[in-house]
């Protein structure tokens, strides 16, 4: 919704950020119908929800948009149940990658398929088949994979990754933003789980392997984001609420769940910054960095500088003028 262009000025998004919480509060009773599906449990062989609401609209909204359009570039997992392998939908590898071109709203549909939850996406581009799950599965924490799409940018010259300057250090700035996790409260002694059956370790290998893969995500991001972060000119913003209310349900759509959903997000926007130690794999919180609205101000205004440098260098390099030229030229003149 941020990165699909308005069909009114394809130089802005579909939705602002304040029009996509109201669209889930207007749609999120039919995305998950909970009437419809509450007759369900673990053991009926079908999705919690069919998807049919949420396959109407966003086919309404993002219509015939390919990934190649949205207002900048993304990196989107998914996980294809039929090949057994990853697909990350990504903007830089449409070239070597045409198939990965696909409509926005088939890989929406793809990556937001949560096992259980929703069924399974289908869908041909071209000769080509996908069928795809959820993203979760091909990263459980995207972050790592958009921090690696920049390193593999940097490694192919991409010119929009290149410093102005030639001695000016390298800088990635990343903004993480969770789903809220509660701490895990369960303790299994390893005198008890040696009688373990096959059926008594399934559920506990699904828990275990999500929160792991998520903690090792932060153990590879640190070797790129230290957390003492004056040893690094790169920087690492992670907004995430990490004791929510276990009774808010991800798919709870009823008007109170959602109330504390919205109340959950207004209150982490005053919590102070935390970062992960990754020797505990247990968050603290970092006084320096302020709250998290004061931190995500201070990356917008990066990121807002940062666009405008390169807005200027292609209007330079447009009028056949190189750009590292014509910003020095500025300054002399000054």
């Amino acid at each position: 919704m941020l990165t699909a262009p308005n069909p009114n000025d394809t130089s802005r998004p579909l939705f602002t950020t304040k029009q996509i919480l109201q669209f889930y509060l207007d749609f999120g009773p039919s995305i998950f119908n909970l009437t419809a599906a509450s007759g369900w449990n673990n053991s009926i062989p079908h999705a919690k929800f069919d998807g049919k609401f949420l396959y109407e609209i966003a086919r309404k909204l993002l219509q015939e948009t390919r990934l190649h359009e949205t207002l900048t570039n993304v990196v989107i997992p998914t996980f294809d149940t039929y090949e057994l392998q990853p697909v990350i939908f990504s903007s830089f590898k449409l070239k070597t990658v045409p198939s990965l071109d696909a409509k926005l709203s088939d890989i929406c549909l793809g990556t937001s398929a949560a096992p259980s939850q929703l069924p399974p996406y289908e869908f041909r581009n071209g000769d080509h088949h996908f069928n795809l799950v959820d993203g979760a599965l091909t990263a459980n924490s995207p972050a790592l994979l958009a921090v690696s799409e920049v390193i593999q940018q940097l490694n192919e010259k991409n010119s929009d990754f290149v410093p102005i300057k030639a001695n000016e250090p390298i800088k990635i700035v990343l903004l993480s933003v969770g789903t809220g996790s509660s701490p895990e409260t369960r303790r299994i002694p390893a005198i008890l789980a040696k009688y373990f059956s096959f059926n008594d370790w399934v559920p506990i290998l699904a828990i275990g392997l999500g929160i792991s893969a998520g903690k090792v995500n932060d153990y590879h991001l640190e070797s790129v984001f230290p957390s003492d972060s004056s040893s690094s000119d790169n920087y690492y913003l992670r907004i995430e609420e990490y004791n929510l209310d276990t009774s808010i349900a991800a798919d709870n759509t009823t008007k109170e769940n959602m109330e504390k959903l919205v109340k959950a997000g207004d209150d982490l926007l005053k919590q102070s910054v935390k970062v992960m130690d990754v020797t505990s794999f247990l968050p603290y919180e970092k006084p320096s960095e302020g709250t998290n609205a004061e931190a995500l101000e201070r990356l917008a205004e990066i990121l807002y500088n940062e666009r405008k440098l390169r807005l200027k260098r292609k209007s330079m390099e447009k009028q056949g003028r190189p750009f590292i030229e014509a910003v020095t030229s500025a300054f002399q003149m000054t």
